[in-house]
């Protein structure tokens, strides 16, 4: 469950902060990340095309 919040803070506010363009490159870093792990935790065990 927390790293489910972090990945909602990650991703509405470093929408946020890219939108606005208050420290952009810490923003895109963080969603940067947070997809890294999305890609780790389930795409790589179930396959990109759920084949």
């Amino acid at each position: 469950m927390p790293f489910a919040l972090l990945a909602i803070c990650a991703e509405f506010f470093g929408s946020l902060r890219l939108i606005l363009g208050w420290l952009s490159r810490v923003a895109a870093i963080g969603i940067a990340v947070d997809m890294a792990v999305a890609v780790i935790k389930v795409h790589i065990p179930f396959s990109f095309f759920m084949n």
